[in-house]
């Protein structure tokens, strides 16, 4: 992936963490599918595990090598019973 589609990448989880927090508490706790897309064009497939708490802190978690966003999914679900707003997204050529 080139740098400029990567900080694309990076600036549109932000935002999507971000968007979680405007507008009220979010109506649910269970994990939200989503996709995200590249300046090129490319989706992948993420997971918002969003909290009801206004403008939450956030964390964007990346799998490992060889895996796809659910290997994330027990530490995603840590982090928002710890008040956390967590996206996790599958690398190109990994899961969805």
């Amino acid at each position: 992936m080139r740098a400029s589609a990567s900080h694309v990448l990076v600036v549109a989880a932000f935002v999507a963490l971000a968007l979680n927090g405007c507008g009220g508490p979010p109506r649910r706790h269970e994990p939200v599918p989503l996709t995200l897309e590249t300046v090129d064009g490319h989706a992948l497939a993420a997971t918002l595990w969003p909290v009801e708490t206004p403008s939450p802190p956030g964390v964007v978690l990346v799998h490992m090598l060889g895996a796809d966003r659910d290997a994330c999914r027990v530490l995603a679900n840590h982090l928002q019973r710890s008040g956390m707003a967590v996206l996790a997204f599958d690398l190109r050529g990994h899961g969805a």
